[in-house]
């Protein structure tokens, strides 16, 4: 199961556009992205290689309560406890062939999604999702298949200046979630990507991590109640909290809404 990180998924409680206005001003690029109409959702957008970070938020509350998008409905219920990363997309290129493969492995699985977004200059992108239907605290990820190869979306993507020349060799290296045993949802995940797991922890942390691909997932779990990161946890519950990039974007990291970037 071939697979690498598309996006992560970060909720807002506002309008997207402020998310590029707070990036400019740390000197990155990012662009709004359009509306999901059927879906009563808008989004901005911060490309790096062909991966990138949305920022989602609810347009039409009234859509976005009808639909039957797990995404969507998701933001719906995160965004109560908080701004900040709530899930990761994986790209695929054979989605259908990905869903029987999950289902063998023992999840259930969605039926495909069909998908689209009206960007700004009025034309429309198309693409095919996937979602894990597990009653599981901490959402899997969910999956992807563009309607363009990669090759033409990164050319498409330069044409209309979505994306600049030091972000198209920067990607995003790793995602931490922060979680009551890092252990189990390592396990768990490690079943469903049939990867192995690598363990490591300290004085305040104990950690575990599995890799996708180019990405590495790190499952961080507070081991003093005092810490900050339990205060995330008892906020958000079992959410990613830390995107780090390679290269990172800045040493010390920047804060937005309620996610810590590198």
């Amino acid at each position: 199961m071939k697979l690498e990180l598309d996006h992560v998924v970060h909720f807002l409680n506002r309008h997207p556009i402020e998310a590029v206005n707070l990036l400019k001003n740390y000197g990155y690029h990012a662009v709004m992205g359009g509306r999901h109409e059927n879906w009563g959702t808008h989004n901005s957008l911060f490309y790096n290689g062909l991966s990138y970070v949305e920022f989602l938020a609810i347009e039409d509350q009234h859509k976005a309560n009808q639909t039957d998008n797990p995404l969507v409905q998701q933001l719906t219920k995160d965004i109560r406890n908080g701004e900040g990363v709530g899930q990761i997309c994986l790209r695929t290129n054979n989605i259908s062939v990905l869903k029987q493969t999950i289902r063998k492995r023992g999840f259930n699985t969605s039926e495909i999604f069909e998908g689209s977004r009206r960007r700004e200059d009025g034309s429309v992108i198309r693409w095919k999702m996937l979602f894990i239907l597990e009653k599981n605290f901490m959402p899997f990820p969910f999956f992807i298949e563009w309607e363009q190869t990669d090759e033409e979306r990164l050319n498409e993507l330069k044409k209309l200046r979505m994306i600049t020349e030091d972000q198209e060799n920067r990607s995003i290296k790793s995602v931490s979630y922060t979680v009551h045993n890092a252990e189990k949802a390592a396990k768990k995940w490690s079943k469903l990507f049939d990867v192995p797991i690598h363990n490591f922890s300290n004085s305040d942390e104990i950690t575990a991590g599995i890799q996708i691909g180019g990405l590495e997932i790190v499952f961080v779990q507070p081991a003093l109640k005092e810490s900050s990161l339990y205060k995330v946890l008892q906020q958000r519950g079992e959410r990613p909290f830390f995107v780090k990039f390679e290269p990172t974007l800045r040493k010390q990291g920047i804060e937005l809404f309620g996610t810590r970037y590198q």
